[in-house]
């Protein structure tokens, strides 16, 4: 029955609703890997690692990023945990529901009623100064345990029948007199009390009336006093010391359940309720943390406090979260904004907000406690437009509005009048509108500006002043009076007399200018769209004023939405991403950015174009896509606390490794290898390692170095692992430290390991091999010794042998050298001789090659003259190349009355030989045309060949020379202009480039190319002599037509 009855204290959920701002928590559910949404426990361990118990998901450890899960599957006793702490020796110990459970490390080990506990239920486990674990039961009292390790361990039951006032505990803690303080469920508090080896229980309530006996949660504060939370009487202060002692104050939230206390210092104590979420008590008023003002859920059961100053929060239902303070704040339409969607903030001389709306109009906003009002102008109250881009206040306190389709409106308190492009406004789409120190107002259109006097607009464009592009984004007035001007094409100012102008020439590269601001040097900061930060040097000699400043490398993006400074030396940049802090020196260079977004406590990260304000309390206002956040930067964190690096795991080949086969022992939680000391070839290692701080665990960077192999520190980076390959052998430690988000760096975490040499790297392997090497050496020496020796030896008697037969070798030389003498005599008498019989050929050939060239001419002599033929064809050629210098080939031509016979002819054999037959066949040709008046071909070669048969008197018979010729033979009519052919083994090849069916028929077509055709007509196989075949030759009569060759 007392077990059901915990679970339905720790059960039960009302809900309340009430109303406000946004505050600053962010949540930790199933969704982000919390095992189980209910969370009964939190605690902070030595290396920085949130520990949270559920109830039914086990325990898990959380880093920032991610939950590790320990639950029964792991060893955990119980999937229900309702209390967690480390001890001194940095265990883990676990108040489960079946059973106390002791994490070292390694593994679990379970203490419970079979160890000698009194219960199996724990509620939960506290550790004194002297290392005692003290843990409360359901129903077993407390019990005292004096723990070594898993096997050597003492157990004190504390329960009724010892003096106890119940058995159910809730909690217990240790006070300055170092007196133990035990929380029962329905008998109030005892404290147990030593004296040597006597204890002493006394009940509070023999001592000092306390409003509640149902106690849940006991805390000492700042001034060693004990709070005490109840179940049906909220929470009060019992005093143990100063002038209040022994008295119980400040009862407070009498009407709630109070599940916890955390109490940071005398002026910041929270509580945890049942009902109403959480409470934060300053020691004379409450602020309350509701569902309402962002707090996930009402019903909270576990607080605590890291060392950042951070305040954890655990629910029944909603999991865990954390609040980071309220140094930032968001206002939505859960507030009572009509929009979400802020496009400008600007605060008149009342304090009272104005803000522009897309599509909620105007509206008036006032701040009290933190709590909003909002009075809303929209058409149904005369605004011309709903959807407003741009607000300006005038020197009147009257605001000025820029309507994105309806021109400007002045709000003068009591009427809205408008202005548009019928009243001389420039372009009805109005982005901006700025007033200056001279009760100007300056409109940015898309179409250009235009300025207002009270009475009427000047405008300002491309066209008509020069300005460098028509689309201005911003407006701005610098400390010089100028005015500025942001447009999609740059920069530009105006004096009021001239426009000047700023562009990629003056290295504003990127021309997307979306915001302006000044800074204390009076130097222009320019934010872009796309292209990061620029800035203008005022009063510089560089021919290049506009300077490149920074970029998404160090920005959270490069869309610049808005530039403000919060002091001399702080830029707020808001971006896209959120926005980003940035840090100056006094060259007004970047020192360092901290970012702010969705995991640090800007959750709506989009901010919108130019909507920024700093108002009178240096609050910075941003208008975003969601609502508008007001940024405190007095409540930021005084105290930055290091973030915590630890090395979490090592891969070999990046595979997880059982380092207990490689090393004597396992480091505790890490589960490193003590003194690793690895072979030559395991020698690519992979760290793990992580960095913890909550307050922005996604920006998290690293440096590291392995020294050994590295002198410097690595390049700044996000990735969590190191990868080392073919690592030398030597001694090495791995050092990783982790960078916050505010630049704060934290100590190193350090590994040592070893890898040895392989063996022929070892100093015994050297030395052996030296000495080796030094033996083999002196061997080799004596051995090379004894050779020489003997080789020597052996040299003497083959001297001795090789000079003998060298005098021997000398008389038979000088022998041959005489026979050789006389050889020599006899050789130059045979060539003197030889000289003189070449002389004698020489002068023979001569007159040899004489007579031949005679010859020579003889036969150029008898060859007809190319200008017989070039008469009738002046369009030829003869192509006579003698291989010797007479030759065995020939032309010859004739005129016959009309007719010219031509021919080509071949003779048997070359040079001489072929000369005299050359001379014989134009010997005939000349008899057989001349004298017996042939001109038809066929019969010339008849004639030709009976001449030849008989000069040589040819026979056939067998061996007989067959000398002769192959003749081609044409006989041309000039006047009929036509061919007669005839041919000895020589054809006759005619090109035509006409079409001709007779030649056709009379001739063989060989190829058509280009519709140039080559003829061939053959030949009768015989020559002009004595031949097994001697028929009439074939006389052709050809047809051919003009331009055919």
């Amino acid at each position: 029955m007392k077990r059901f009855f915990v679970v339905f204290l720790f059960s039960f959920l009302l809900l309340h609703f009430s109303s406000g701002q946004q505050y600053n928590f962010k949540t930790f559910s199933i969704e982000n890997g919390l095992p189980q949404n209910a969370v009964y426990s939190i605690t902070q361990d030595s290396k920085g690692f949130i520990w949270v118990g559920t109830n039914g998901g086990g325990a898990c450890r959380f880093d920032g990023r991610v939950f590790k899960t320990f639950n029964k599957k792991n060893g955990l006793a119980g999937n229900v945990v309702r209390r967690i702490i480390e001890d001194s020796g940095g265990n883990m110990w676990f108040a489960t529901d079946e059973g106390l459970s002791v994490y070292n490390g390694y593994d679990f080990f379970t203490l419970n009623k079979n160890t000698g506990l009194s219960d199996n239920v724990f509620i939960s486990v506290y550790e004194d100064n002297k290392g005692n674990i003290w843990a409360g039961t359901n129903e077993g009292g407390v019990n005292k345990i004096t723990f070594k390790n898993s096997d050597d361990f003492d157990i004190q039951i504390f329960n009724t029948d010892n003096g106890l006032a119940y058995n159910m505990v809730f909690d217990i803690i240790e006070d300055r007199y170092q007196r133990v303080w035990v929380a029962t469920f329905s008998r109030g508090i005892d404290i147990i009390s030593f004296e040597k080896d006597t204890f002493f229980i006394d009940n509070i309530r023999s001592v000092v009336h306390i409003p509640s006996d149902h106690i849940l949660k006991l805390e000492e504060a700042e001034d060693k006093n004990i709070w005490i939370a109840s179940y049906n009487e909220g929470a009060f202060k019992y005093c143990i010391s100063g002038a209040d002692s022994g008295k119980v104050v400040n009862n407070i939230l009498s009407d709630n359940t109070v599940w916890d206390i955390c109490s940071i210092d005398n002026d910041n104590i929270w509580l945890a309720t049942n009902q109403n979420g959480i409470y934060q008590y300053n020691g004379k008023t409450f602020e309350n943390f509701v569902e309402e003002t962002g707090f996930p859920n009402n019903q909270v059961l576990s607080l605590y406090s890291d060392n950042e100053g951070n305040l954890w929060s655990g629910t029944m239902g909603s999991g865990l979260s954390m609040y980071q303070g309220k140094e930032i704040v968001h206002y939505s339409e859960k507030d009572g904004l009509t929009k979400n969607q802020i496009f400008d903030i600007q605060e008149d001389k009342n304090g009272t907000k104005w803000l522009a709306t897309y599509g909620g109009g105007l509206l008036k906003c006032t701040l009290n406690n933190d709590s909003v009002t909002v009075k809303q102008f929209t058409k149904e109250e005369g605004l011309q437009s709903n959807f407003i881009n741009s607000i300006a206040i005038d020197q009147n306190n009257e605001v000025w509005m820029a309507s994105s389709n309806q021109g400007i409106i002045h709000y003068n308190g009591k009427e809205f009048i408008n202005y548009n492009i019928y009243s001389g406004l420039i372009n009805n789409e109005v982005n901006c509108i700025y007033h200056d120190s001279r009760d100007l107002i300056w409109c940015g259109t898309i179409g250009g500006i235009s300025m207002f006097d009270g009475e009427s607009f000047i405008s300002i464009n491309k066209n008509s002043h020069g300005l460098i592009n028509d689309e201005v984004q911003t407006i701005m007035e610098d400390s010089e009076g100028l005015i500025w001007f942001g447009t999609l094409g740059g920069m530009a100012y105006t004096n009021g007399k001239t426009m000047t102008d700023y562009d990629e020439t003056d290295g504003l590269i990127d021309k997307k200018i979306w915001c302006l601001e000044e800074d204390v040097q009076g130097n222009i900061w320019i934010g872009t769209f796309g292209g990061g930060i620029y800035k203008l040097i005022k009063n510089t000699e560089d021919t290049i004023p506009v300077k490149f400043i920074a970029d998404d490398k160090l920005l959270s993006s490069n869309n610049i939405h808005s530039l403000l400074f919060e002091n001399d030396s702080t830029l707020i940049v808001c971006t896209n991403k959120g926005f980003d802090r940035v840090f100056l020196n006094n060259s007004m260079n970047i020192k360092s950015v901290k970012h702010f977004d969705g995991n640090n406590g800007f959750s709506p990260v989009e901010t919108k174009q130019n909507a920024i304000y700093k108002d009178s309390d240096n609050k910075i206002w941003i208008g975003t896509v969601k609502g508008f956040s007001i940024y405190n930067p007095m409540e930021s964190k005084n105290t930055i606390t290091k973030p915590i690096t630890n090395i979490t795991g090592l891969k070999l080949f990046f595979e997880e490794t059982d380092w207990s086969e490689y090393a004597d022992s396992i480091i505790p939680h890490s589960k490193l290898p003590y003194n690793l000391n690895l072979k030559h070839f395991n020698n690519h290692l992979t760290f793990v390692f992580t960095g913890i701080s909550y307050s922005n665990p996604v920006e998290i960077k690293y440096q590291y170095k392995l020294e050994g192999l590295e002198e410097e520190w690595s390049p700044i980076r996000k990735e969590n692992e190191a990868v080392y390959s073919g690592l030398p052998a030597g001694d090495f430690t791995f050092k990783v430290r982790s960078i916050s988000n505010d630049g704060i760096l934290s100590d190193s975490a350090e590994f040592s390991f070893s890898i040895a040499p392989p063996f022929w790297k070892t100093t015994w392997f050297i030395s052996l091999s030296i000495i080796v090497v030094i033996i083999l050496f002196i061997t080799f020496i004596k051995l090379r010794e004894r050779k020489l020796i003997r080789d020597k030896k052996i040299l003497e008697d083959t001297v001795k042998q090789r000079t003998a037969e060298i005098e021997q070798q000398k008389e038979e030389i000088e022998a041959q050298r005489d026979e050789i003498e006389d050889q020599r005599n006899q050789i130059e008498e045979q060539l003197s001789l030889t000289s003189q019989q070449r002389d004698l050929i020489a002068g023979q050939r001569q007159e040899i090659v004489d007579s031949i060239k005679y010859a020579q001419r003889i036969q150029k002599a008898i060859l007809p003259r190319i200008e017989s033929v070039s008469k009738n064809f002046p369009e030829h050629f003869v192509l006579f190349k003698p291989k010797d210098i007479v030759s065995g080939d020939f032309y010859w031509s004739t005129h016959k009355n009309d007719e010219l016979i031509i021919c080509a002819a071949d003779c048997t054999g070359h040079g001489v030989p072929g000369a005299f037959m050359s001379m014989l066949g134009v010997s005939f040709l000349n008899q057989i045309i001349t004298e017996k008046g042939a001109t038809k071909p066929s019969e010339i070669l008849n004639l030709l060949r009976v001449e030849v048969i008989n000069a040589l008197q040819q026979k056939g018979d067998e061996g007989e020379a067959k000398d002769g010729m192959d003749i081609a033979m044409c006989t041309v009519n000039l006047k009929q202009k036509t061919i007669q052919y005839s041919g000895a083994n020589n054809p006759l090849y005619i090109v035509s480039k006409t079409e001709n069916k007779e030649l056709e028929k009379q001739s063989n077509q060989v190829s058509d190319i280009n519709n140039v055709k080559l003829y061939e007509v053959k030949a009768d196989k015989m020559p002009g002599a004595i031949h097994i075949r001697i028929d009439e030759f074939t006389n052709h009569n050809l047809t051919t037509k003009q331009g055919d060759t």
